[in-house]
Protein backbone atom coordinates (compact mmCIF):
# COMPACT_ATOMS: atom_id res chain seq x y z
CA UNK A 1 0.00 0.00 0.00
CA UNK A 2 1.61 3.45 -0.91
CA UNK A 3 1.75 5.38 2.28
CA UNK A 4 1.04 8.83 0.02
CA UNK A 5 -1.92 7.68 -1.52
CA UNK A 6 -3.83 4.61 0.27
CA UNK A 7 -5.64 2.29 -2.40
CA UNK A 8 -4.13 3.82 -5.33
CA UNK A 9 -4.31 1.67 -8.08
CA UNK A 10 -7.93 0.34 -6.61
CA UNK A 11 -9.64 4.11 -6.58
CA UNK A 12 -8.14 4.69 -10.01
CA UNK A 13 -9.78 1.89 -11.33
CA UNK A 14 -13.30 2.61 -9.82
CA UNK A 15 -12.82 6.45 -11.00
CA UNK A 16 -11.86 4.96 -14.37
CA UNK A 17 -15.63 3.00 -14.22
CA UNK A 18 -17.59 5.79 -13.29
CA UNK A 19 -15.91 8.08 -15.59
CA UNK A 20 -16.83 5.66 -18.45
CA UNK A 21 -20.54 5.63 -17.19
CA UNK A 22 -20.73 8.80 -16.88
CA UNK A 23 -19.73 9.36 -20.49
CA UNK A 24 -22.13 7.27 -21.75
CA UNK A 25 -25.39 8.02 -19.45
CA UNK A 26 -24.28 11.48 -19.26
CA UNK A 27 -25.80 13.43 -15.82
CA UNK A 28 -29.88 12.94 -16.13
CA UNK A 29 -30.48 9.42 -14.21
CA UNK A 30 -30.99 8.62 -10.60
CA UNK A 31 -28.90 7.41 -8.51
CA UNK A 32 -30.31 3.69 -8.55
CA UNK A 33 -29.87 3.93 -12.34
CA UNK A 34 -26.04 4.53 -12.13
CA UNK A 35 -25.48 2.34 -8.99
CA UNK A 36 -27.02 -0.82 -11.51
CA UNK A 37 -24.89 0.06 -14.33
CA UNK A 38 -21.69 0.42 -12.08
CA UNK A 39 -22.39 -3.46 -10.69
CA UNK A 40 -22.45 -4.80 -13.68
CA UNK A 41 -19.54 -2.67 -15.00
CA UNK A 42 -17.74 -4.00 -11.44
CA UNK A 43 -18.88 -7.82 -12.49
CA UNK A 44 -17.73 -7.37 -15.64
CA UNK A 45 -13.81 -5.94 -14.69
CA UNK A 46 -13.69 -8.20 -12.10
CA UNK A 47 -13.72 -5.32 -8.93
CA UNK A 48 -14.30 -6.89 -5.69
CA UNK A 49 -17.43 -5.76 -4.14
CA UNK A 50 -20.70 -5.59 -1.87
CA UNK A 51 -24.07 -3.67 -2.52
CA UNK A 52 -26.26 -1.66 -0.27
CA UNK A 53 -23.99 -3.40 2.45
CA UNK A 54 -25.06 -2.95 6.47
CA UNK A 55 -22.17 -1.90 8.61
CA UNK A 56 -21.49 -1.68 12.29
CA UNK A 57 -21.28 1.93 13.99
CA UNK A 58 -18.79 2.38 17.14
CA UNK A 59 -18.74 5.02 19.67
CA UNK A 60 -15.81 4.48 21.71
CA UNK A 61 -15.26 1.02 21.11
CA UNK A 62 -19.15 0.29 21.91
CA UNK A 63 -21.42 -0.92 19.22
CA UNK A 64 -24.50 0.98 18.44
CA UNK A 65 -28.16 -0.21 17.31
CA UNK A 66 -28.21 1.59 14.16
CA UNK A 67 -26.49 0.71 11.06
CA UNK A 68 -25.02 2.48 7.86
CA UNK A 69 -26.02 0.95 4.75
CA UNK A 70 -23.04 1.90 2.39
CA UNK A 71 -24.02 1.97 -1.78
CA UNK A 72 -21.05 0.27 -2.25
CA UNK A 73 -17.52 -1.97 -0.46
CA UNK A 74 -15.10 -2.20 -2.68
CA UNK A 75 -11.91 -4.42 -2.06
CA UNK A 76 -13.12 -5.05 1.21
CA UNK A 77 -11.81 -1.32 2.34
CA UNK A 78 -13.27 1.27 0.24
CA UNK A 79 -16.74 2.90 1.17
CA UNK A 80 -18.31 4.09 -2.54
CA UNK A 81 -21.13 6.30 -1.82
CA UNK A 82 -22.93 7.57 -5.42
CA UNK A 83 -24.58 10.65 -5.54
CA UNK A 84 -26.70 12.58 -8.40
CA UNK A 85 -26.91 15.69 -7.54
CA UNK A 86 -26.17 19.39 -8.97
CA UNK A 87 -23.06 19.29 -6.75
CA UNK A 88 -21.37 17.97 -3.93
CA UNK A 89 -22.13 19.26 -0.82
CA UNK A 90 -19.70 19.49 2.11
CA UNK A 91 -22.52 17.52 4.28
CA UNK A 92 -21.97 14.54 2.09
CA UNK A 93 -18.45 14.89 2.68
CA UNK A 94 -18.44 14.92 6.22
CA UNK A 95 -21.06 12.13 6.65
CA UNK A 96 -18.95 9.76 4.80
CA UNK A 97 -15.93 11.00 6.87
CA UNK A 98 -17.92 10.33 9.79
CA UNK A 99 -18.56 6.67 8.03
CA UNK A 100 -15.36 6.12 7.70
CA UNK A 101 -14.42 6.41 11.58
CA UNK A 102 -17.32 5.11 13.11
CA UNK A 103 -16.65 1.80 10.89
CA UNK A 104 -13.02 1.74 10.69
CA UNK A 105 -12.94 1.47 6.66
CA UNK A 106 -9.93 3.35 5.55
CA UNK A 107 -11.05 4.82 2.28
CA UNK A 108 -14.44 6.56 1.24
CA UNK A 109 -14.99 7.88 -2.23
CA UNK A 110 -17.96 10.08 -3.06
CA UNK A 111 -18.98 10.07 -6.83
CA UNK A 112 -21.43 12.47 -8.32
CA UNK A 113 -22.93 11.43 -11.97
CA UNK A 114 -25.42 14.80 -11.72
CA UNK A 115 -23.36 17.36 -13.18
CA UNK A 116 -22.18 17.73 -16.66
CA UNK A 117 -18.54 16.02 -15.90
CA UNK A 118 -18.38 13.36 -13.30
CA UNK A 119 -16.96 15.22 -9.94
CA UNK A 120 -15.32 12.89 -7.16
CA UNK A 121 -13.87 13.45 -3.91
CA UNK A 122 -11.24 10.69 -1.84
CA UNK A 123 -11.82 11.00 1.94
CA UNK A 124 -9.44 9.01 4.31
CA UNK A 125 -9.58 8.08 7.54
CA UNK A 126 -6.82 10.11 8.75
CA UNK A 127 -7.22 8.28 12.29
CA UNK A 128 -6.01 4.75 11.31
CA UNK A 129 -2.37 5.87 10.12
CA UNK A 130 -0.91 8.98 11.00
CA UNK A 131 2.11 8.89 8.64
CA UNK A 132 -0.05 10.53 6.24
CA UNK A 133 2.14 13.93 5.19
CA UNK A 134 -0.09 17.08 4.41
CA UNK A 135 -0.12 16.37 1.01
CA UNK A 136 -3.03 13.77 1.32
CA UNK A 137 -4.73 15.92 3.87
CA UNK A 138 -5.52 18.25 1.11
CA UNK A 139 -6.43 14.95 -1.45
CA UNK A 140 -8.56 14.04 1.22
CA UNK A 141 -11.02 17.55 0.58
CA UNK A 142 -10.27 18.25 -2.83
CA UNK A 143 -12.53 17.40 -5.23
CA UNK A 144 -11.12 17.05 -8.52
CA UNK A 145 -12.42 19.26 -11.28
CA UNK A 146 -9.55 20.56 -13.53
CA UNK A 147 -9.12 19.31 -16.72
CA UNK A 148 -5.93 18.43 -18.94
CA UNK A 149 -5.26 19.24 -22.54
CA UNK A 150 -2.38 17.85 -23.97
CA UNK A 151 -1.27 19.79 -27.46
CA UNK A 152 0.37 16.77 -29.56
CA UNK A 153 0.13 18.78 -32.88
CA UNK A 154 2.98 19.85 -35.20
CA UNK A 155 5.13 18.32 -37.95
CA UNK A 156 8.15 18.20 -36.42
CA UNK A 157 10.31 18.97 -38.80
CA UNK A 158 13.57 19.82 -37.28
CA UNK A 159 13.28 15.57 -36.89
CA UNK A 160 13.02 15.06 -40.10
CA UNK A 161 13.29 12.11 -41.98
CA UNK A 162 11.97 10.31 -38.86
CA UNK A 163 9.09 12.36 -38.38
CA UNK A 164 7.45 12.01 -41.89
CA UNK A 165 6.06 8.65 -40.75
CA UNK A 166 6.23 8.70 -36.99
CA UNK A 167 4.74 11.84 -34.64
CA UNK A 168 7.00 13.35 -32.56
CA UNK A 169 5.51 12.78 -29.69
CA UNK A 170 5.00 9.10 -30.49
CA UNK A 171 9.01 8.78 -30.82
CA UNK A 172 10.61 7.23 -27.53
CA UNK A 173 12.60 9.03 -24.62
CA UNK A 174 14.66 6.56 -22.81
CA UNK A 175 12.19 3.86 -22.88
CA UNK A 176 8.79 5.16 -22.75
CA UNK A 177 6.77 7.44 -25.87
CA UNK A 178 7.53 10.69 -25.53
CA UNK A 179 3.96 11.61 -24.75
CA UNK A 180 4.06 9.70 -21.74
CA UNK A 181 5.96 12.65 -20.02
CA UNK A 182 3.30 15.41 -20.21
CA UNK A 183 0.82 13.04 -19.50
CA UNK A 184 2.76 11.81 -16.00
CA UNK A 185 2.64 15.70 -15.32
CA UNK A 186 -1.20 15.63 -15.22
CA UNK A 187 -1.54 12.69 -13.46
CA UNK A 188 0.86 13.99 -10.69
CA UNK A 189 -1.65 17.01 -10.47
CA UNK A 190 -4.14 14.73 -9.83
CA UNK A 191 -6.13 15.24 -13.40
CA UNK A 192 -7.57 12.53 -14.49
CA UNK A 193 -9.54 13.72 -17.21
CA UNK A 194 -7.46 14.55 -20.49
CA UNK A 195 -8.30 15.83 -24.27
CA UNK A 196 -5.32 15.08 -26.65
CA UNK A 197 -5.02 17.15 -29.43
CA UNK A 198 -3.32 15.86 -32.47
CA UNK A 199 -3.03 16.17 -36.14
CA UNK A 200 -5.42 14.49 -38.44
CA UNK A 201 -2.85 11.35 -39.92
CA UNK A 202 -1.61 10.73 -36.34
CA UNK A 203 -5.22 10.47 -34.16
CA UNK A 204 -5.20 6.74 -34.37
CA UNK A 205 -1.64 6.22 -33.34
CA UNK A 206 -1.93 7.91 -29.92
CA UNK A 207 -5.81 6.24 -29.53
CA UNK A 208 -3.95 2.56 -29.96
CA UNK A 209 -1.08 3.75 -27.56
CA UNK A 210 -3.23 5.58 -25.09
CA UNK A 211 -6.81 3.82 -25.21
CA UNK A 212 -9.65 5.87 -23.69
CA UNK A 213 -7.66 5.97 -20.00
CA UNK A 214 -9.71 4.09 -18.28
CA UNK A 215 -6.77 1.24 -17.23
CA UNK A 216 -5.50 3.80 -14.97
CA UNK A 217 -8.56 5.67 -13.86
CA UNK A 218 -8.72 8.64 -16.44
CA UNK A 219 -10.94 9.46 -19.36
CA UNK A 220 -9.33 10.69 -22.16
CA UNK A 221 -11.22 12.24 -25.65
CA UNK A 222 -9.35 13.55 -28.68
CA UNK A 223 -9.48 16.15 -31.00
CA UNK A 224 -7.80 16.68 -34.71
CA UNK A 225 -5.82 20.12 -34.77
CA UNK A 226 -5.81 20.67 -38.79
CA UNK A 227 -3.21 22.81 -39.23
CA UNK A 228 -0.48 24.09 -36.01
CA UNK A 229 -2.13 27.59 -35.40
CA UNK A 230 -0.77 28.28 -32.30
CA UNK A 231 -0.83 27.54 -28.40
CA UNK A 232 -4.19 29.37 -28.37
CA UNK A 233 -5.87 27.38 -30.50
CA UNK A 234 -5.51 24.19 -28.06
CA UNK A 235 -8.24 26.17 -25.75
CA UNK A 236 -10.87 26.75 -29.02
CA UNK A 237 -10.61 23.56 -30.15
CA UNK A 238 -11.01 21.92 -26.78
CA UNK A 239 -14.31 24.37 -25.60
CA UNK A 240 -16.44 22.18 -25.73
CA UNK A 241 -14.66 19.53 -23.50
CA UNK A 242 -13.38 22.53 -20.97
CA UNK A 243 -17.24 23.46 -20.17
CA UNK A 244 -16.93 25.72 -16.96
CA UNK A 245 -14.26 24.11 -15.71
CA UNK A 246 -10.90 24.96 -14.94
CA UNK A 247 -7.77 23.38 -17.56
CA UNK A 248 -4.17 22.85 -17.51
CA UNK A 249 -2.69 23.10 -21.04
CA UNK A 250 0.85 20.57 -21.49
CA UNK A 251 3.05 20.54 -24.75
CA UNK A 252 3.20 16.74 -25.79
CA UNK A 253 7.23 17.26 -25.99
CA UNK A 254 7.33 18.91 -22.63
CA UNK A 255 9.40 16.89 -20.28
CA UNK A 256 9.61 17.99 -16.52
CA UNK A 257 11.81 17.01 -13.35
CA UNK A 258 12.66 18.02 -10.67
CA UNK A 259 12.26 17.94 -6.36
CA UNK A 260 8.59 18.94 -4.80
CA UNK A 261 6.95 18.80 -8.48
CA UNK A 262 4.57 17.14 -7.30
CA UNK A 263 3.53 19.24 -4.38
CA UNK A 264 3.99 22.49 -6.76
CA UNK A 265 1.80 20.81 -9.54
CA UNK A 266 -1.22 19.81 -7.11
CA UNK A 267 -1.07 23.63 -5.28
CA UNK A 268 -1.91 25.10 -8.59
CA UNK A 269 -4.66 23.43 -9.62
CA UNK A 270 -7.50 25.39 -7.94
CA UNK A 271 -6.10 28.93 -8.75
CA UNK A 272 -7.65 32.19 -9.68
CA UNK A 273 -7.08 33.02 -13.05
CA UNK A 274 -4.48 31.87 -14.80
CA UNK A 275 -0.84 30.14 -13.84
CA UNK A 276 2.79 29.95 -15.97
CA UNK A 277 5.31 27.67 -14.88
CA UNK A 278 8.08 28.94 -16.23
CA UNK A 279 12.11 28.25 -15.47
CA UNK A 280 14.96 30.92 -16.01
CA UNK A 281 17.83 30.31 -18.57
CA UNK A 282 21.14 31.99 -19.44
CA UNK A 283 19.42 31.87 -23.23
CA UNK A 284 15.91 33.14 -22.97
CA UNK A 285 16.15 33.57 -26.97
CA UNK A 286 16.04 29.75 -27.62
CA UNK A 287 12.57 29.16 -25.54
CA UNK A 288 9.36 31.13 -25.16
CA UNK A 289 9.83 34.42 -22.84
CA UNK A 290 7.40 34.94 -20.37
CA UNK A 291 6.89 38.97 -20.07
CA UNK A 292 5.71 40.81 -16.41
CA UNK A 293 3.95 43.74 -16.74
CA UNK A 294 3.48 46.22 -13.39
CA UNK A 295 1.11 44.26 -12.04
CA UNK A 296 3.36 41.77 -11.48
Amino acid sequence: MDEKIIFKEESYKIIGICMNIHSTLGNGFLEAVYSEVLEKEFVKNNIPYQREVKLDLFFNGEKLDKKYKADFICFDNIILEIKAVSFIHENFTKQTLNYLKATDKKLGLLINFGEKSLKYKRIINLSLNEKFDKLEKIRAIRVNIMKGIILAGGSGTRLYPLTIAVSKQLMPVYDKPMIYYPLSVLLLAGIREILIITTPQDQESFKKLLGDGSSIGCKFEYKVQPSPDGLAQAFILGEEFIGEDSVALVLGDNIFYGSGLPQLLESKTDVKGGCVFAYQVSDPERYGVVEFDENY
